[in-house]
């Protein structure tokens, strides 16, 4: 979702649900242990993979030349599912500068 309160603002935010389509089966674990288990050693049948939340706004300043300085600002944050063997967050935050 964009919101633009100013004409040289955007906010930006949206959640992303993400789901496996069939089982979630860590390969090493599979073949060298004969175990199937996930890659956090939970339940390969569970399909829930997580939750992503994403943020991020842009400035805009326009110059009487035509040429237009932008700056943005993105910061996302992962939630996985809960697992017996794990209950770890990641998350990963970019920027990027355009002329």
């Amino acid at each position: 979702m964009i919101v633009r309160p100013r004409p040289w603002l955007d906010l930006r935010g949206g959640v992303v649900i993400a789901q496996s389509t069939a089982d979630f089966v860590d390969p090493y674990h599979a073949g060298a242990l004969g175990s199937f288990s996930n890659y956090d050693g939970g339940d390969s049948r569970r399909r829930d993979l997580g939750v992503e939340l994403d943020l991020g706004f842009m400035t805009r300043i326009a110059f009487k030349q035509g040429t237009t300085i932008e700056n943005r600002r993105r910061g996302r944050r992962l939630l996985p599912q809960a697992t017996p063997s794990t209950t770890r967050t990641a998350s990963r935050s970019t920027s990027t500068s355009r002329i």
